[in-house]
């Protein structure tokens, strides 16, 4: 599909990267922890990746594309859609 490879990926997957570091580095270093860090840890790395995703709704072709078939919604649709599966993965 070209729309996700038009997309900007590098935002997403840095986003991504810092999540997991976020969760995974207290770990390695100190071990177990307390559940109530560990929870706190997990909605800070879900917050870096709503963050990332958020990159997907920019579209710098927007205003070239604005004379395509498609509907104006489907380009967008199809990259959170993508973002999406990204994150279920």
């Amino acid at each position: 599909m070209p729309v996700l490879r038009a997309a900007r990926w590098t935002p997403v997957l840095a986003a991504l990267l810092v999540g997991y570091a976020m969760v995974g580095v207290p770990a390695v270093v100190s071990g177990p922890s307390d559940p109530a860090t560990v929870v706190i840890l997990l909605r800070l790395a879900m917050l870096c990746a709503g963050l990332g995703v958020g990159f997907l709704f920019d579209d710098p072709a927007r205003p070239t594309t604005s004379t395509s078939p498609t509907p104006a919604w489907l380009p967008l649709a199809l990259r959170v859609a993508g973002g999406g599966i990204l994150l279920a993965g």
